[in-house]
């Protein structure tokens, strides 16, 4: 079948571009274009967050889900979890996989 790799690129370039750094902007372009709007608009919000952190994503779209994340896993503790948690969860692999030490202002998050 046909394979929407191109298109999905171009409007995610597009939102990029168009959005000017702001992440509202830019994902609410990214779905006006009405093309995989699921996984392109995650992809750019994806970058944006990373791109702006956590201040440069408004609270209108944090506050409604309240930090929630809701996961299928085969380990059923793994399920409902906040993104804080699950982000210092992996960041905690990604430290044991660099073989460094996890710095100190970060041990009591990433260490429970």
């Amino acid at each position: 079948g046909e394979c929407h790799i191109i298109p999905n690129a171009a409007v995610i370039v597009l939102s990029l571009l168009y959005g000017g750094g702001d992440f509202s902007r830019s994902i609410n372009i990214c779905n006006m274009c009405g093309w995989d709007t699921d996984c392109n608009v995650a992809n750019v919000g994806t970058i944006m967050g990373v791109r702006n952190g956590l201040d440069g994503i408004d609270d209108s779209w944090r506050k409604p889900i309240n930090d929630f994340l809701c996961c299928s896993s085969v380990i059923g503790t793994l399920n409902i979890l906040d993104i804080p948690w699950c982000a210092s969860y992996i960041a905690s692999f990604g430290y044991k996989i660099a073989n460094a030490d996890i710095p100190a202002k970060w041990r009591p998050i990433l260490t429970g």
